[in-house]
């Protein structure tokens, strides 16, 4: 669930939008990780990870190739 929540509210921002209007048009595949609106179908690029026992994450283009190091 908090994988999910972070990865719309990164979305969210990445096409900075408001959180209120568009929480509810992004759904998480969490089998595959993939992220979709559901309304114009963008499926942009994201990961996730925990730094420090925080929950983050990354969405836009290239982002599955960041090379992002999560430090503990």
């Amino acid at each position: 669930m908090l994988t999910s929540w972070v990865l719309k509210e990164a979305a969210i921002k990445w096409r900075r939008r408001s959180l209120v209007s568009e929480l509810s048009c992004w759904q998480l595949d969490h089998d595959s990780g993939r992220l979709c609106h559901c309304q114009d179908g963008v499926r942009p690029e994201s990961v996730t990870g925990v730094a420090v026992g925080w929950r983050w994450g990354g969405v836009g283009a290239g982002m599955q190739r960041a090379g992002l190091e999560v430090v503990t």
